[in-house]
């Protein structure tokens, strides 16, 4: 920690064909939650990220 935008998207990228669109969303809320307990910027919120998940 913290994961750049880009690993996490590359993430999402991988990971797309193995998981329900909820599993992953799910996934990515529990990064983003890690990162505001530990006080550090979130990557979710990134474009990168954003374009992914699209």
């Amino acid at each position: 920690m913290p994961a750049a935008a880009g690993t996490v998207a590359a993430y999402i990228d991988d990971e797309v064909d193995k998981l329900s669109a909820a599993t992953l969303r799910r996934r990515l809320a529990s990064i983003g939650f890690a990162h505001r307990m530990s006080d550090i910027p979130s990557p979710i919120k990134e474009s990168d990220v954003r374009l992914a998940i699209r």
